[in-house]
């Protein structure tokens, strides 16, 4: 293999490995946010009292 050759797969690699790291990072933000979001979701949950389906409007007991 010629020295040419030899850094274009250095470099080829080297592209690679970095496509790799930046998809790895965008995956685990996305992964953060998405989180995030279910906590963020299950905490406006816990906030707002349940109303029930039949229509009723009495206060509901605190389920703790």
């Amino acid at each position: 293999m010629s020295f040419e050759n030899t850094i274009a797969v250095v470099s080829a690699a080297a592209a690679v490995i970095s496509l790799a790291v930046q998809l790895s990072e965008l995956r685990g933000r996305t992964g953060r946010d998405r989180l995030a979001a279910a906590d963020e979701a299950a905490s406006d949950e816990r906030a707002q009292p349940a109303a029930p389906e039949d229509g009723r409007t009495e206060d509901l007991p605190d389920c703790e």
